[in-house]
Formats: C-alpha cells, sequence, structure tokens
C-alpha cells in the first residue's frame, strides 16, 4: 500500500471517528495553552524590559544611599557637570501628609525632585502635562490614591510638615514603579528645594538619596564608575547602571517563567495521560475494523499507520486549538497584572513560543497515544470469526519489544522535557524523577484496586454493587486509567497548593493575643509615655517597647571598617556593603518569644556584668 492511498484510507477510516478522536487529542489543548502563553508573555515581558531599562532607572546610572553625599563626592559630580554629565536628584522619605480643607491624614511617600528629574521616560498625570509645572512653584503631585483616602481634590492644600503645598494632579504613571508600590504609602512629589522648608529631616531621620547620572555618548558608564568609584565607597554610595537594572529584572522574570513552565508541563504531561486512556478505548472500539482490513491483505504495519496518522493530524489540531487559545490568553496578561509589572508591555506574536508548543502538544499526543496503539499489531485475521474479549484480541506476547520500546520513548520524552524546562540538569532530571515516581505509584495502586476488586465481592451483596465492584476488573476496563488520569490530576493540585502554602508560611506572621499588629516608629524618648497613655485610653495593649539606636561598625577585633570592607574571605572579597550598613540596634536583658538563641549565651540582668560589653548579632 503505497503513501497516498495510506492517507486516503487514514481520512476515510476516520469519519466515524473524528469527534471522538479530536475529543482525546483536545486534552492537551490547556497544557499547549499554558506553555505558549508564559513563554510569549515571558518573552514579551523581557523585550519590553530591554526597550525601556534607561526608562525604568530614569538615567544611564543610579546613585543611591541613606545618608547625605559626601563633600567629595557632590565635587566630583559638580566637576562633571562642567563635562555635559546631567545630573538630577530625588530625596525620599516617609511622613504624614495632611488635606487642610478635611482635615484627613495619610501617612505617605514623599519624594522632592530637582529639574530634569528623570532623563529618560515620562510620568503621566491626569491632567495632562503637570509634571513640567511642577518645578514653576510650591506645588505637589499625588497618587490617586491619597487623596481618596483623605477625600481631597486637585486644587486643595497640601501640608508636609511645615510646608504647604498645592495639588496640581494626580500621578498616572511612573516609570519603574509598580501600582502595589502605593499600598505602603501614596507617592506625593514636591520640588526638591522645599524640601528643608518642612522641617521633616532631621538629625536621626531616615530617608534615601538618589542622584541620576545622564552620561554624553563619549563617557562609558563603566569609565565614569571607574573615575569616581574610591570616592562611592567611602562614601558608602551604591551604584546601579542600566545594564544591571535589565539583569535583574529579566532575571526574575526568568525565575518565575520556569516555575510556571513546570506547571505548565505537568499540565500538558495530565493531557497525555488522558490520550492515552481516550486512544485505549478508542482501540478497543476498532477491533473489528482492524481485523477486517487484515483479511484484506493490510499488514500490521500498515494498520498502525493509519492510525497513528489519525492521532498525528488529531493532536496537531488539539495543540493549534492550545495555541490559539494561549495567544489569546497573552493579549490578557498586560491587563491582568499592569500593576504588578513595572514596564508597558507590547505584546508582539511570538512565532518560537508557537511553534514550540505546537510541536511539544503533538508529540506528547502522538507518545502517549502511541502505546495502546501499539497493540492493533496483534489483531488477526480471525479476530472477525471470534475472540474471547476486546482485551484477549489486543493481548500479545509476555515480552514484547515494541512496547518496551515505547515505554522507554514515553520515559525519556519526560526527561527531556522536564530539562528543556529546568534550569539545571539535575532540576529537570529531578522533575522527571519525581513524575515517574508519582505515575508509579497510582499504577500500582489501580492495579492493587482491580486485583483487590475481584476478591472481595460476595454472591449476597445488592446487584447493582456487586455489578458496579465487578466492573473494575471487567475485561477492556479502564481502572488503571481512570485511577491514573484522575489521581495525577489530584497530584498536581496538592502540589501546587503545597507549594502555596509554603511560600505564604515563609512571609505569613501568626497573630495572638501576645502579638501587636500595629507598630509606632521613631518614638523618642519623651513621646513614650504620652503615647503608652492614649493607646492604653483607647481600650488598647502596648505589648512592648524596644528601644532602638542606629550604629555603625567602627571596628572589629581593633581592625578598622575601611580595611574590613577590602579584607577577603576565603578568597573572596568581602562585599563592602556588610561593613559600611548602618544596624538598628537595641539593649535589654532578655528575649522576645519570637528570638532563639542559635549558639553561645545571652547575657541577663541577674548574671554578673562582663568586663566588656556583649553584643548578640542576627545571623
Amino acid at each position: 500500500m503505497r503513501t497516498g492511498q495510506l492517507l486516503a484510507l487514514a481520512w476515510k477510516e476516520s469519519r466515524t471517528a473524528r469527534r471522538r478522536l479530536l475529543l482525546y487529542m483536545s486534552s492537551i489543548s490547556l497544557g499547549v495553552a499554558a506553555l505558549v502563553a508564559i513563554d510569549s508573555f515571558a518573552s514579551n515581558t523581557q523585550r519590553s524590559v530591554r526597550e525601556q531599562a534607561r526608562a525604568l532607572l530614569g538615567g544611564d546610572i543610579s546613585l543611591t544611599s541613606r545618608q547625605p553625599f559626601s563633600k567629595a563626592l557632590l565635587a566630583q559630580l559638580d566637576s562633571f557637570r562642567t563635562r555635559g554629565v546631567g545630573v538630577a536628584d530625588v530625596t525620599t522619605f516617609t511622613s504624614m501628609a495632611l488635606v487642610e480643607r478635611t482635615g484627613g491624614t495619610r501617612l505617605a511617600q514623599i519624594r522632592g525632585v530637582t529639574p530634569g528629574y528623570p532623563f529618560y521616560g515620562d510620568i503621566l498625570t491626569q491632567p495632562a502635562g503637570q509634571w513640567a509645572r511642577l518645578q514653576s512653584g510650591r506645588y505637589a503631585l499625588v497618587d490617586p490614591a491619597l487623596l481618596l483616602a483623605v477625600d481631597g481634590h486637585v486644587g486643595d492644600t497640601l501640608a508636609l510638615g511645615f510646608a504647604r503645598f498645592i495639588i496640581i494632579g494626580t500621578l498616572v504613571s511612573v516609570p519603574g514603579d509598580v501600582g502595589v508600590s502605593s499600598a505602603i504609602g501614596p507617592r506625593v512629589y514636591i520640588p526638591a528645594r522645599y524640601v528643608d522648608e518642612t522641617s521633616l529631616l532631621l538629625f536621626g531621620s531616615r530617608s534615601e538619596r538618589e542622584t541620576l547620572v545622564k552620561l554624553p555618548p563619549d563617557l562609558p558608564p563603566q569609565r565614569f564608575l571607574f573615575q569616581i568609584k574610591r570616592t562611592l565607597d567611602s562614601s558608602q554610595v551604591r551604584a546601579r547602571t542600566v545594564a544591571e537594572t535589565e539583569f535583574n529584572l529579566t532575571q526574575a522574570i526568568d525565575q518565575l517563567r520556569d516555575f510556571l513552565s513546570v506547571i505548565g508541563l505537568v499540565a500538558l504531561l495530565l493531557g497525555g495521560i488522558g490520550v492515552a486512556s481516550g486512544v485505549n478505548a478508542f482501540v478497543m472500539r476498532k477491533i473489528d475494523t482492524v481485523a477486517i482490513l487484515r483479511c484484506l491483505g493490510a499488514t500490521s504495519g500498515q494498520v498502525l499507520g493509519i492510525y497513528l496518522i489519525q492521532a498525528v493530524v488529531m493532536g496537531f489540531l488539539g495543540a493549534a486549538a492550545g495555541a490559539l487559545l494561549g495567544i489569546g490568553v497573552q493579549l490578557v496578561l498586560p491587563r491582568v497584572l499592569a500593576d504588578f509589572l513595572p514596564v508597558d508591555v507590547r505584546i508582539t506574536l511570538e512565532s518560537s513560543a508557537v511553534v514550540t508548543g505546537l510541536l511539544v502538544g503533538v508529540w506528547v499526543a502522538l507518545v502517549f497515544a502511541l502505546r495502546p496503539l501499539v497493540a492493533l499489531r496483534n489483531v488477526s485475521p480471525l479476530q472477525t470469526l471470534r475472540r474471547e474479549s476486546d482485551a484477549a484480541a489486543l493481548r500479545g506476547a509476555r515480552f514484547d519489544p515494541v512496547r518496551v520500546l515505547v515505554a522507554l520513548v514515553v520515559v525519556l520524552s519526560i526527561a527531556a522535557l522536564g530539562v528543556a524546562r529546568a534550569e539545571t540538569l539535575q532540576q529537570g532530571l529531578g522533575f522527571a524523577a519525581g513524575i515517574g515516581i508519582a505515575v508509579g505509584f497510582l499504577y500500582v495502586t489501580a492495579a492493587a484496586l482491580s486485583a483487590s476488586a475481584r476478591r472481595v465481592v460476595r454472591p449476597n451483596w445488592p446487584f447493582v454493587l456487586r455489578q458496579g465492584v465487578a466492573a473494575l476488573y471487567r475485561p477492556g476496563n479502564q481502572t488503571r486509567s481512570v485511577v491514573l488520569a484522575l489521581g495525577f490530576g489530584v497530584f498536581l493540585m496538592s502540589t501546587i497548593y503545597q507549594v502555596q502554602r509554603n511560600l505564604l508560611r515563609a512571609v505569613s506572621v501568626k497573630l495572638d493575643a501576645s502579638r501587636a499588629n500595629v507598630v509606632f516608629f521613631d518614638v523618642q524618648g519623651d513621646q513614650g509615655e504620652p503615647l503608652d497613655s492614649l493607646i492604653r485610653a483607647k481600650g488598647y495593649t502596648v505589648v512592648q517597647r524596644t528601644p532602638m539606636v542606629p550604629m555603625k561598625i567602627s571596628a572589629v577585633n581593633g581592625v578598622p571598617a575601611s580595611q574590613l570592607a577590602t579584607d577577603t574571605v576565603n578568597g573572596r572579597r568581602r562585599p563592602g556593603w556588610v561593613v559600611r550598613r548602618e544596624f538598628r540596634s537595641t539593649y535589654r536583658d532578655s528575649l522576645v518569644p519570637s528570638e532563639k538563641i542559635r549558639s553561645g549565651k545571652f547575657h541577663t540582668g541577674g548574671s554578673r556584668a562582663p568586663a566588656l560589653p556583649e553584643v548578640s548579632v542576627d545571623v
């Protein structure tokens, strides 16, 4: 039989079963849709990050510090200004914002910006164009959430400390800021020259200064940083380039894609099990047709080829439907995740993701359909006259090399898909091993259920119950396939649920009567007792008062901090921020319930005081 004749026969023979086959193959559609949507959206997001990296940072280089820049660094930046380097500053701190008309207050993130900020990207406002007006007077631009919280309107007077500002508009989008950032505190932008008038930045106040640098074309970022590196280190200033911003964001997107891709891959494999179960039932119905084809002279290989062609075509249609669904999901994701994305994602059709999804979907459909289809080789022409059962007609030799080869192909395919989707070879093999263990356990459980059902049936049972249990072991039963499909689905959902619980447990805090759920910061010594009295007067309990003192390392065992910052540990240079950072320290003679001693002893007030003051540190 020629190839053309084989294709024609496959087409004609499928007329009575196309809907059923397509239904079986649609099991993989959701898995393909997940892979296409995840890969396409991740690729589009990474491309948008690369295109908007400068806008995300606001400049070519960002210099940040939690303390005022040193005079040496400011002098160097001034010298670069004369060489065509643009410099713009933003000072960020938190404070209560008051709308005088309503008396409403809200904790806000105050940002004082100098002219020129940002160098790249546009800050959109409502009404439009108000950002260009900000520097022309005592004006403020605020998050809409602030006005909603205090019942304010554009045109109201906003009080920040001792300074007053007119609200001239609201923020629509700020490059690099995600929408959820306003949940910590609504943003308020004011001209930097009025920050001192607020009297909110005094000794001990927490603030962050950021300087954006715009470089001329003939000055690469690395050369600029090399020229001021020594000053940056001594001033405890962190530098960040556009390339670093892009790398950090794309790495986070890659990690999220890897995690979601594994879930999509498991869903695809679950669809593959559904395909195998459906094709197995399809094969049972085709025994008479196959026997007739054998009587007409078709070889077992030609018969297998007919149904393989049908499986490939239907698998392609199922995968194509999944790819179209994935493209549709990809179009919706940017709107759903807009508040969590730092960039405006520009959606384009990712042909590589679509082609990969199609190929993987067709391959999974073919591989999982192959195992029940190869049993058709065992149907002989004699089956048209007599047979004990459908299962007996498909039963071949106890050891069938072809079935062993098919099983090996299935295992290798799962391993290959896991390795291709995982970050490392070990993770991919571990994923494949986990899937294999789960499927093996479910298969053994299904076999044990079928075998035990044969032994537990009793003649005195009610007819319905007796027949229902007997159906679990009747010839041609689908017990193994159904248990495998349902069990694997439950395995997938429970795994995702456990991962979710573990992630939430890592960041959740158990609240009870002994734990605080409101914290007051920066309470001065003379403010403690009045605040306690106010809280108790309202019927609440003060759980704990903790003194906090900001400190920096001066020396360790007589070695100055400046030298420690340049030392090496185990052949690697110690990160400078470890030594230069500011520590929030406390003093007391007892532990709180959330603290545990990992090593050493904790000095208590009742014991003899040591010769030198002792400290305990977090690890």
